[in-house]
């Protein structure tokens, strides 16, 4: 019977056969935490905690932290408790079994994958649907994503670049509010920090919005209640406030 320790990020290592308690012998608690800590630094998603996680398995295992632990299952939930005190990532687990499952079919290439799905993936942009809004952006509004995909074989791991396509830079034609009855829009305004002629500014509006909050007479004004409507002839803005004052 072959014993292994399994780890969430696909980690198998490989102990000698044992009786039904599942005893480890020195040796094979050195190499699954040894094996295990290489693993992690190479593998985990982030690369600095993959590190730190590695680093920590050595130095408990140098200072025998490990050595009163005599079977798999212990050996397992002692690490899968410090790896969550270190990182608090809930997916990350060590696991005891048996026998290790069967392995996994090897990732598809670029030239071995379904043509028609690649196309796919191509035409919907990866899932990259639409970019609304970056902070500190100035002028631009209609942002264009793309993604690139660069595969690599070797090491197994897929690199995606995201362009950007920022367009022209616009400025405000005009502003106007919907839904104030009672407050002027000369009192509105005033409270705006972005102005018609103006290079457009996504940061300044945001802060509008909470200046207009302050005023006390509507109810708190989101993103989503301002309409930007670019021109289709001229690289130019009207944005409308849609407000709804509070009952008196």
């Amino acid at each position: 019977m072959t014993r292994s320790i399994l780890v969430s990020l696909c980690l198998l290592t490989s102990a000698a056969s044992a009786d039904p308690e599942h005893p480890i012998t020195a040796a094979e608690r050195s190499e699954l935490v040894t094996k295990l800590g290489t693993a992690l630094e190479r593998y985990y998603v982030f690369p600095d905690k993959g590190r730190v996680l590695e680093q920590a398995l050595r130095s408990r295992l140098a200072h025998g932290d490990y050595a009163a632990i005599s079977t798999g299952e212990r050996l397992a939930a002692a690490i899968s408790t410090e790896l969550a005190a270190l990182v608090h990532d809930k997916h990350l687990e060590v696991r005891y079994v048996d026998a290790p499952p069967p392995p996994s079919p090897p990732p598809s290439s670029p030239a071995s994958a379904d043509p028609e799905e690649a196309a796919e993936h191509r035409y919907q942009n990866y899932g990259v649907t639409e970019v609304r809004r970056l902070k500190f952006n100035l002028g631009y509004v209609n942002f264009i994503p793309s993604l690139d995909q660069d595969f690599d074989e070797q090491r197994k791991v897929v690199s995606l670049t995201v362009n950007i396509d920022e367009g022209s830079q616009y400025t405000v034609k005009s502003i106007s509010f919907t839904g104030n009855t009672t407050a002027p829009d000369e009192v509105m305004r005033r409270e705006l920090l972005i102005k018609e002629g103006e290079v457009f500014n996504a940061s300044l509006l945001t802060l509008s919005l909470s200046r207009l909050s302050q005023l006390g007479f509507f109810e708190e004004i989101k993103f989503e209640d301002v309409r930007v409507a670019p021109s289709r002839s001229e690289p130019k803005v009207d944005i409308d406030f849609k407000v709804k004052e509070k009952a008196r």
